[in-house]
């Protein structure tokens, strides 16, 4: 697993990590998600590099004072992340020491710990856009495995452990007054056809009995979507509701796979407005912002529009 010479070396990474932030730091947003796989091998001056160019761009949006600030941030480990150095103690996620000894802060934690059975689900509430229009519940996942990265196979299926999904139950069976919410994990949690081959898919995605519970709960807690990274490539999936709406999964791609400078990609949640037959309705929507070999960024609006959530209609019997 040393990818010497190749597209997955770390060098092209932070290279192209470094122009995704630059353009980052133009657009100034509310909040920054990352997906997971800051690493390529999760070795601690890989997480060195990361956390310093985080940093960096933090500060140059004036959002913090020197360290990772969790107003700011949602990081979520890869499967790339995990590791057997640095190790703890922890029963369920122990292979994940360095990734909080880099990012603890994120975290909203005092210093690391030998024990981050309560760090998941990471929940943010947002209020989005300059007058804060539109509130937003932000709630992420861990869905490594204990395996480290060289471990090929075993180490990129995605797991839920029980305990993270009760607690993801509880939080999204309580009222909360909120527009829009958001999941954010590594994997997918469905198979993405003609994307992948069936075997890679297998390999990439969450185990069957996660992704079925996930997004059972998901469509019936009036989740808008579930948003993810670790395959590579933008998708979007979505489905109607037992409720009527519809919830989608969006996966981000992850330009920094690409040999330097050749189509750096991540996604914006944008707040917006779209005319709809009974007037205007406020949301999110979902723009691809790539940066081709010419040096220069587009940006084009995926088709996926976010809308708030009306107010529940109560059940009347006549």
């Amino acid at each position: 697993m040393r990818f010497e010479g190749t597209p997955l070396t770390q060098h092209f990474q932070l290279r192209n990590l470094s122009t995704i932030l630059n353009r980052i730091e133009i657009l100034r947003p509310d909040h920054i998600l990352v997906t997971g796989d800051l690493t390529n091998y999760a070795q601690e001056g890989q997480f060195r590099s990361v956390h310093d160019q985080f940093l960096s761009v933090q500060t140059r949006l004036e959002r913090g004072d020197g360290t990772l600030n969790p107003e700011l941030w949602t990081i979520l480990p890869g499967n790339h992340d995990v590791t057997e150095e640095g190790a703890t103690k922890d029963p369920i996620r122990p292979k994940l020491g360095m990734f909080f000894r880099w990012f603890y802060k994120a975290y909203d934690l005092n210093a690391p710990s030998e024990s981050y059975n309560t760090a998941f689900p990471l929940i943010r509430k947002k209020l989005s856009g300059e007058n804060g229009e539109i509130s937003v519940r932000l709630i992420a996942l861990d869905t490594t495995v204990n395996a480290p990265v060289w471990r090929v196979g075993v180490n990129a299926r995605g797991r839920i452990d029980k305990m993270q999904m009760e607690r993801l139950t509880r939080e999204l069976g309580a009222n909360q007054p909120t527009d829009i919410t958001l999941i954010a994990m590594h994997h997918h949690p469905i198979v993405v056809p003609k994307l992948n081959s069936e075997l890679e898919d297998y390999f990439l995605s969450l185990d069957d009995a996660s992704g079925r519970e996930l997004i059972k709960l998901c469509v019936n807690t009036s989740v808008s979507a579930i948003l993810h990274g670790h395959f590579h490539y933008y998708s979007s999936w979505s489905g109607l509701t037992p409720h009527g709406s519809h919830m989608a999964i969006i996966g981000s791609p992850a330009g920094t796979v690409q040999i330097a400078g050749i189509n750096e990609e991540f996604l914006e949640l944008r707040e917006a407005d779209r005319e709809t037959t009974v007037g205007v309705e406020e949301g999110l929507a979902v723009y691809n912002h790539r940066h081709s070999g010419d040096g220069r960024w587009g940006m084009n609006f995926t088709g996926i529009f976010l809308p708030c959530r009306p107010e529940p209609i109560e059940n009347t019997t006549a």
